[in-house]
């Protein structure tokens, strides 16, 4: 398992979108190629995940909504939406996509949402878990007793998310491709 943590200050705040620089244009044009170029990692859906804490579980949801073809399996951990999702064009807005999305009941993507009961982003996720259900899309959404929005509830609970990344991922280095041949 290969774990990439991007931090991109301000740009991970805004509310910028495509084709304008966005925290979505770094991740698909900069980082994705760049991780495919530099590193032996499998160009397979089934065995990339995107996560995020926060304003991060938004982006993750964002993008993973966006393109199941790219990403099998999404974790949102305390994600903290936008307060007016207005700004958030539909097309890149989570709420609007699990709402509206013909692709996303048929794409099989694995959903993850956490929060500590405390959290004030609780409604967020709360929200897109309640229109997940509404169109039957499977997913997860876990609420923990105790924490708070912060790294001491994320770090408690790091090992659970990698679980649910890696679930169903093979344990031997015989099950994958060999890194010395291109990405099948």
């Amino acid at each position: 398992m290969i774990i990439v943590m991007p931090y991109l200050g301000n740009l991970g705040t805004i509310n910028s979108f495509p084709p304008n620089n966005s925290y979505q244009t770094y991740v698909m044009d900069e980082l994705l190629p760049a991780l495919q170029n530099d590193l032996c990692v499998w160009e397979n859906r089934n065995y990339r995940a995107i996560g995020g804490i926060s304003r991060g579980a938004f982006w993750a949801m964002s993008l993973a909504f966006q393109f199941p073809d790219v990403f099998g399996i999404v974790g949102g951990h305390s994600g903290v939406f936008p307060e007016n999702l207005r700004e958030v064009p539909a097309p890149f807005n989570p709420y609007e996509i699990a709402t509206n999305s013909a692709i996303l009941p048929e794409a099989n993507l694995k959903i993850y949402l956490d929060n500590a009961a405390p959290d004030p982003a609780r409604s967020s996720n709360e929200d897109l878990s309640s229109r997940l259900t509404t169109r039957q899309i499977p997913h997860t959404y876990i609420i923990n007793t105790l924490g708070g929005h912060d790294n001491e509830y994320w770090g408690a609970h790091i090992s659970e998310y990698l679980a649910f990344y890696g679930k169903d991922w093979a344990r031997g280095y015989d099950a994958y491709p060999s890194c010395s041949e291109p990405s099948p």
